[in-house]
């Protein structure tokens, strides 16, 4: 009889304390329509949460990240003595399908399966494919800003070559986001 009765007095103290942690909205809806209303209370109060990699995000990464990322590399060039390149919409277009395909594929390459080279992704994409076209690729944790993205790329000598490229005046920037939302950067450049 004792354990039945400790039982139910603990049983009582973790619904209380349950039911006192609840946001005041769903704890009112409990008491007062039912556990139904409840559950309609809590889940407006707790939307669900995108995944990482969600279109939104990818969106909203891209929206966020390229004008940021271009100011740097123009900020690069101009310390280079060399004139700014300009955001290219077709050119982000394709930087971007190539970098969403890069994370399909799960890997870092600049000749990807079934698609190739940064010049084929132009020419599927309806574009001339000019006589210089240079492209940087990298991964980096969702928490790293624009700044460190660009930094990393002008510490390697042949990503930062490709940024100081005289011949480069037009520049397509894309990411991609993964599953953890890691940041899959491609930086296309070109001649006119």
């Amino acid at each position: 009889m004792k354990v039945v009765a400790t039982v139910l007095l603990i049983g009582a103290l973790v619904g209380t304390a349950i039911v006192n942690n609840l946001d005041k909205s769903v704890r009112d809806a409990l008491f007062s329509q039912g556990l139904k209303a409840a559950i309609e209370a809590y889940k407006k109060a707790h939307p669900p949460q995108l995944p990482p990699n969600a279109p939104e995000k990818v969106e909203e990464a891209n929206k966020t990240y390229v004008p940021l990322i271009l100011k740097y590399i123009n900020i690069s060039r101009e310390q280079a003595k060399l004139k700014p390149v300009i955001l290219d919409a077709k050119l982000c277009e394709v930087a971007r399908y190539r970098a969403q395909k890069l994370v399909e594929l799960g890997d870092l390459t600049h000749d990807i399966p079934n698609i190739g080279k940064a010049s084929a992704s132009l020419r599927q994409f309806g574009l001339a494919v000019p006589k210089f076209v240079g492209e940087n690729i990298g991964i980096y944790e969702a928490e790293k800003n624009a700044a460190y993205i660009h930094q990393d790329f002008m510490y390697s000598e042949g990503h930062r070559a490709i940024i100081l490229e005289p011949r480069a005046t037009r520049v397509g920037i894309g990411i991609a986001l993964d599953e953890v939302g890691d940041k899959w950067v491609c930086e296309i450049f070109a001649s006119p």
